[in-house]
């Protein structure tokens, strides 16, 4: 190979890497640094207010303090969703006398969808509206995606999919629940 074309390529080379190196810097100096890093854990829950399905005004975690809570993403096209949601709503009905308290934060879908699906999987645990830029807040990356928030307002413990018998991380959200509960 001739020397100067050797040259080229080094240098081009190198100012690929030197962008890449620049494009990394510039993620992390605008990155969300409100953002919970998945799996992160004992700190504190970003703080919501979101409408709620039922027309019962605004939801606030806040009003939730003092209560154990687990946050729960979800969509209504999601299948591990539509597969999860028997065993949250199995998990509050059997936790909720110990005040336990899910709430579901439907992150994209259109009122009608949200009711149709609360309806067919007999939700009875609240469910709030609109909450993509809280989805962002907890560093979301997808749905299924669920935080355990101790009583006083932190987070200790994360589920990041599908939390049913079935799934590889049934046992994760066992281990969640005793840390949010006790020994659950």
């Amino acid at each position: 190979m001739p020397r100067p074309l050797k040259l080229a390529l080094n240098t081009v080379a190198i100012g690929l890497v030197v962008a890449l190196v620049a494009v990394f810097a510039w993620e992390q100096a605008h990155a969300d640094k409100s953002a919970i890093p998945a799996g992160k854990k004992n700190v504190p829950a970003p703080a919501f207010a979101l409408d709620r399905l039922d027309g019962k005004g605004k939801l606030s975690l806040a009003s939730l303090r003092g209560h154990p809570v687990i946050v729960n993403f979800w969509a209504t096209w999601c299948e591990p969703c539509k597969r999860e949601s028997a065993e949250l709503e199995a998990t509050y009905r059997r936790y909720r006398g110990q005040g336990l308290v899910i709430v579901g934060v439907d992150t994209s879908d259109v009122t009608g969808d949200i009711r149709s699906f609360v309806r067919k999987h007999s939700l009875t645990y609240p469910i709030v509206l609109r909450g993509q830029g809280l989805s962002a807040k907890y560093g979301l990356t997808g749905v299924p995606e669920s935080f355990f928030v101790n009583r006083a307002g932190r987070i200790v413990w994360h589920v990041p999919g599908g939390i049913n018998a079935s799934d590889a991380l049934h046992e994760s959200y066992q281990d969640g629940l005793r840390a949010l509960l006790g020994s659950a």
